[in-house]
């Protein structure tokens, strides 16, 4: 046999699953947060006028799904907030941070386990930008 049929056979042998009659379970989940934090510098750079203080309240649904089987995992996971600043109304956003993540692990074999993790962050609030 050819050097690349060796190496086909071996990829095959490593990425084909330990057990075929695996289970799956997929689930979704929904969550809904709100937070309150004190920001003592929302810029985080010296003003004239010295630091700006705030009282800054979040809230935001998040939703997750995702399917689990003996080889394969799969979650998505897709969050969004709004801001509404105390003493600082034009930084007020009905959407001001969006995040959004997938990961995948798989795992053909006890030994060997491929991860895939991406995410997606999009931010208006000042003090993430910093």
């Amino acid at each position: 046999m050819t050097r690349t049929t060796w190496l086909a056979l071996i990829l095959a042998g490593l990425l084909t699953p330990a057990t075929t009659a695996a289970q799956a379970d997929t689930y979704t989940r929904l969550t809904v947060s709100v937070t309150q934090m004190y920001d003592g510098n929302l810029f985080a750079a010296p003003a004239s006028g010295g630091p700006q203080a705030d009282l800054v309240t979040r809230l935001g649904p998040e939703l997750e799904a995702g399917y689990v089987s003996l080889p394969l995992e799969v979650v998505a996971r897709y969050g969004i907030e709004a801001e509404r600043y105390l003493d600082h109304p034009a930084l007020n956003s009905a959407v001001a941070n969006q995040d959004a993540t997938l990961t995948m692990r798989y795992v053909p074999r006890p030994r060997l386990t491929l991860n895939v993790d991406t995410s997606y962050l999009w931010t208006r609030t000042p003090s993430a930008l910093n």
